[in-house]
């Protein structure tokens, strides 16, 4: 029996497969967390994606973006209508994710002490551009004696996916072995509790990503007092306005 009102989806295959039995006894509404919408080339699978999913937003009743790029681009590009869609962005327990949060036994458990070390969250793909961080960090090491990097995600490529390490994250392990020895911490998967004590003893948080839509991470941080860096991809501007509560980059520098 149907006692709901609203059918909410944000996923693309499951967004069109609630669309295509959309019932117009209750209301549909999709959220896009579709990265690649702002961009102007993508590959052939990300095309078809994207009009699966402007398909989508076309039957439903209502559209959400995450910011306003997000809001421009589907709105130009899924041809949809710009009256049902609104811009709510993803938010933050500022009560959970908070400074000043100490767990001195669960840092010593990486080798890690308060301040020393720059963090990275997020799973293990080449579009997180993970890479990209490592060849910075390796001009960093030389500049400094203590810095390390603390990388806090599962290195399948997927939070999601079998236990096997990625072809990518292999690549990167074997990186980090050569040209940063010692350096790098890999945290794998940790709990919330865990991370939300990760991130206020960091110096800063980094982004390297090649595309993204909001990068909940962000505002996680910033709700620990700690700043963020990101690159000018996506909607990270949207979120990050640049000297004033974090620092942007030229995406892929």
């Amino acid at each position: 029996m149907e006692d709901f009102d609203v059918v909410h989806a944000n996923i693309a295959w499951a967004g069109f497969a609630l669309a295509i039995n959309h019932k117009r006894s209750h209301s549909f509404v999709y959220t896009c967390h579709n990265p690649l919408w702002p961009e102007d080339k993508v590959h052939l699978g990300d095309r078809v994606v994207r009009l699966v999913e402007s398909l989508t937003m076309r039957a439903s009743n209502a559209v959400v973006a995450l910011n306003k790029t997000m809001y421009r681009a589907i709105v130009e590009k899924a041809d949809n209508n710009g009256d049902k869609a609104v811009i709510i962005p993803n938010g933050v327990d500022v009560e959970y994710f908070k400074p000043g949060l100490r767990n001195d036994e669960f840092l010593s458990k990486f080798s890690l002490e308060k301040e020393d070390y720059v963090l990275l969250v997020g799973r293990f793909s080449p579009e997180k551009g993970v890479h990209l961080l490592l060849k910075a960090s390796s001009h960093i090491v030389q500049e400094s004696t203590d810095t390390k990097l603390a990388i806090v995600g599962p290195l399948t490529g997927s939070f999601f996916s079998a236990l096997e390490a990625s072809p990518y994250a292999r690549a990167i392990v074997e990186y980090t072995k050569r040209r940063l020895p010692g350096r790098v911490i890999f945290t794998g998967t940790v709990n919330r509790d865990d991370l939300r004590v990760l991130y206020p003893n960091a110096h800063l948080l980094v982004l390297p990503l090649l595309a993204e839509a909001f990068g909940s991470v962000l505002v996680e941080a910033m709700a620990s007092s700690i700043p963020p860096i990101g690159p000018t991809t996506g909607g990270i501007p949207d979120v990050i306005t640049d000297g004033i509560n974090g620092l942007l980059f030229k995406r892929g520098d």
